[in-house]
């Protein structure tokens, strides 16, 4: 989890960094008076990384949400009945994993739509 966590960090800063650039290159373009489409193609590309800065942002948390609620449910469980077995965890990580990969999906397809 801390590793999750750790690259998260380091995403959502190389993503900042990458907006800093954008936001400091949208200024000196406007300030040297550069072309307008050259400024509103610098302002797309700062909009998109936001979006994606958001996104990223939005499924990390709900990743941690899904971690911290598997963890809350196998302790209690665990706690609770001593006759889980492997199967009943495992269908269950199945059916999760799915509606994952399925939600990812239709965020990625969007993204792709919007480029």
């Amino acid at each position: 989890i801390p590793e999750m966590q750790d690259r998260l960090l380091e995403q959502v800063q190389a993503i900042d960094a990458y907006i800093l650039e954008l936001t400091e290159k949208i200024v000196r373009d406007a300030a040297n008076g550069g072309h307008v489409g050259h400024g509103l193609l610098l302002l797309n590309r700062k909009c998109v990384a936001e979006g994606v800065r958001q996104v990223y942002l939005r499924l990390a948390t709900q990743k941690w949400r899904q971690v911290r609620q598997c963890y809350n449910f196998i302790k209690q469980n665990f706690e609770n009945h001593d006759d889980l077995s492997a199967a009943d965890l495992d269908e269950s990580h199945d059916h999760e994993v799915t509606q994952i990969a399925r939600g990812l999906s239709m965020e990625c397809c969007a993204f792709q739509r919007s480029c």
